[in-house]
């Protein structure tokens, strides 16, 4: 930004020198913004990368310093990029602890919550939380409603969409966290030849030609973190443990019930909500009185994790058997059988059903797609601006065809690792059964 609005400047490992205007810093102030301190981005991905205790303050930094250059790129005027960098600010404010564990549990606890609940209580932060209305003001609902809007826009394209500020900021970050190296693209590049094109009303995001490797690199960074990062069995296995914990805990009464289940304008769940964080949370369920809650709490603090013992690909299943495949989804679409299955394949290993865990995996990634697959509207794919200035989709025109390896679906089944090969022999009869 432009060094005299800068009311403060902070160093960050990715980005160099971050700017902050006054209102920014009051705003990082708030408890609600100082709690993401706590929250690491990766949640237990450091038991298996060490490194990755990073958090979603550092990534709240990144997202606004990379929204800023897309703004200054793009030709935002001086209040649209006030407003887009207040929303990458605030874009993670509503994550819970352990960030996407703590949301699952939001989703066993809460209704037909939706996919991404964790946006809702963002909402509910910014328009009730007092200390943010004090910062924000008015302003307050022009960013929810800029998260929160489903009509393609420039400045949304730049907060949330394929080509984002936050991806483009969490793939390198996590990546030099980590100590990896497959999630670091050309993000100069990208910067310097991202364009506006616009259809009818509706305006999107694309690059040009001259930034086709870039992007390239960029998608096939995010694959890779997937492969070998995000969906690490190890760090699967933590979360799932950590899931089971907080689950338990609620339905026994053991942790707070507005903590954990989403209610609109409710003041209270708002309070309890932001009360936990990483290290507040894994520490009640550690000290939990319940045994089994306590049990899977203090494993996953000193790394005892269960172990992998069976994994599907549900995509492969499909193709060789359309039948069995149709029955397992609908059982994996109803929790209540799901517990019945862990019930019974606990019996035959050997151990608590509260100690196997059947975790089906979606990959819900439009970067990617398996063939024969629609990819769905432009404010879902990555584009290039061809020579006649034409939004054309990337898959289009990559040469690559590494969509064609990507699971879109699959099924881990975890245990202690003393049962191990029973649970897997016992996972496989069940799976020939269907």
């Amino acid at each position: 930004m432009d060094s005299k609005r800068e009311f403060k400047i902070i160093r960050d490992p990715i980005h160099g020198y971050i700017g902050l205007t006054e209102q920014e810093v009051r705003l990082l102030d708030t408890q609600p913004m100082q709690r993401l301190r706590r929250i690491k981005q990766l949640a237990n991905a450091h038991l298996v990368y060490p490194g990755a205790i990073h958090t979603r303050f550092d990534h709240s930094l990144g997202v606004l310093h990379v929204a800023h250059r897309l703004a200054c790129q793009l030709d935002f005027d001086d209040d649209q990029k006030r407003l887009v960098r207040l929303a990458a600010l605030v874009h993670d404010v509503g994550h819970a602890a352990f960030s996407h564990v703590g949301e699952k549990a939001l989703h066993y606890s809460t209704p037909n919550a939706p996919e991404d609940v964790h946006e809702l209580v963002t909402r509910e932060i910014l328009l009730r939380h007092p200390e943010v209305q004090a910062v924000l003001g008015e302003s307050a609902q022009e960013v929810a409603d800029l998260l929160a809007s489903e009509e393609p826009s420039v400045q949304q394209a730049v907060v949330s969409g394929p080509l984002d500020a936050d991806k483009l900021d969490y793939l390198l970050r996590d990546s030099y966290f980590a100590g990896v190296q497959y999630g670091r693209f050309d993000l100069e590049r990208i910067l310097h030849t991202v364009r506006v094109i616009r259809s009818g009303d509706e305006s999107y995001l694309a690059v040009t030609r001259k930034g086709q490797e870039a992007l390239e690199s960029y998608r096939l960074a995010r694959y890779l973190m997937h492969a070998q990062v995000y969906q690490h069995h190890a760090r699967l296995a933590a979360d799932g443990m950590l899931i089971r914990a907080i689950r338990l805990a609620c339905q026994r009464g053991k942790l707070p019930d507005t903590a954990f289940t989403f209610k609109q304008g409710d003041p209270d769940f708002i309070a309890d909500y932001l009360r936990f964080d990483d290290f507040t949370l894994l520490s009640t369920l550690r000290n939990c009185d319940d045994p089994q809650v306590a049990d899977l709490a203090g494993r996953v603090e000193r790394r005892a994790l269960f172990k992998l013992a069976w994994r599907q690909d549900l995509t492969d299943l499909k193709r060789r058997d359309a039948l069995a495949s149709d029955r397992l989804n609908k059982l994996l679409a109803d929790q209540e059988q799901i517990f019945r299955v862990e019930q019974n394949l606990a019996a035959q290993a050997g151990c608590q059903a509260e100690f196997v865990i059947l975790m089906p995996q979606t990959i819900k990634n439009p970067l990617y797609r398996l063939p024969g697959t629609p990819m769905g509207d432009l404010s879902e794919r990555l584009l290039i601006l061809d020579d006649k200035q034409r939004a054309v989709p990337l898959d289009e025109l990559s040469p690559l065809s590494i969509k064609s390896v990507l699971f879109s679906e699959r099924l881990l089944v975890y245990g202690p690792a003393e049962v191990r090969d029973k649970l897997r022999e016992a996972t496989e009869k069940w799976i020939k059964s269907l």
